[in-house]
């Protein structure tokens, strides 16, 4: 437990930064094709932005536990199922602004297949809702562990 806490917990903290990067990059994108004007979003942009810095919150909330109790509960599952979700909307988002060029990867003949920075996000961020442990079983975990709830029955 104490290894899926670190894996689901801390071991991700360095992400925050990449997500921030990421974010700035769509934002960046959002501003040159205009898409920055559209309300809807705009919307979707700040809400992002307050995912990631919740995110951040969140992580400092772990390492004071780290800190205070010496390992990691399993709250981390918390961050986990949290992060994982926001960047798989973040992947949505990212093809929002694209718009219709989203349905194109620029490949060129004869080369190997290869996503730009925003497909990738889209394409990656699908898995990371499976891999480290899926988010039904962060689900599990957050309510048998974290909230007390009785044992789904098997």
């Amino acid at each position: 437990m104490a290894t899926l806490g670190f894996e689901r917990g801390t071991a991700f903290l360095s992400q925050q930064l990449a997500f921030q990067g990421e974010l700035a990059v769509i934002v960046e994108a959002a501003q040159g094709n205009g898409k920055s004007s559209d309300p809807t979003i705009r919307q979707e942009l700040a809400d992002s932005y307050i995912g990631v810095q919740i995110m951040k919150y969140n992580g400092l909330r772990m390492l004071t536990d780290l800190v205070k109790n010496g390992v990691i509960g399993p709250s981390s599952s918390i961050g986990k199922l949290y992060w994982s979700n926001w960047h798989r909307t973040l992947g949505e988002r990212s093809m929002h602004v694209l718009g219709a060029a989203a349905s194109i990867v620029g490949a060129t003949p004869g080369s190997e297949y290869e996503l730009d920075e925003f497909h990738r996000i889209f394409m990656s961020s699908r898995a990371e809702t499976i891999y480290a442990g899926a988010s039904e079983i962060q689900r599990n975990i957050i309510g048998e562990r974290v909230l007390g709830l009785p044992r789904e029955p098997r």
